[in-house]
């Protein structure tokens, strides 16, 4: 399973209007018709399985809202980190 979806893919990557109903895809119904319409036969979940087992193979974690927070600058400051201090002088 994991081959055709990597398979699908290479498709979607060199078709921009089968990546487009990819992204908008809210159904199941609509996902398996983008992939059926690529020339593949698998389910959404036969889908999200296979990415999981990718994505655990790669050592890839699915992060949770506090990780995605912290990552992207909402982390806390602390007294230490020169770039939260409040008292430090703003500029070059």
């Amino acid at each position: 399973m994991k081959e055709q979806v990597k398979d699908f893919w290479r498709k979607i990557d060199q078709d921009e209007a089968l990546k487009q109903r990819f992204t908008e895809a809210g159904s199941k119904e609509e996902f398996e018709g983008v992939v059926k319409d690529a020339g593949l036969a698998f389910t959404r979940e036969d889908y999200q399985q296979a990415v999981k087992e990718m994505q655990q193979e790669a050592g890839i974690e699915k992060l949770t809202d506090d990780d995605l927070h912290k990552v992207t600058g909402g982390g806390s400051c602390t007294p230490c980190n020169p770039h939260c201090d409040p008292q430090r002088p703003k500029g070059p």
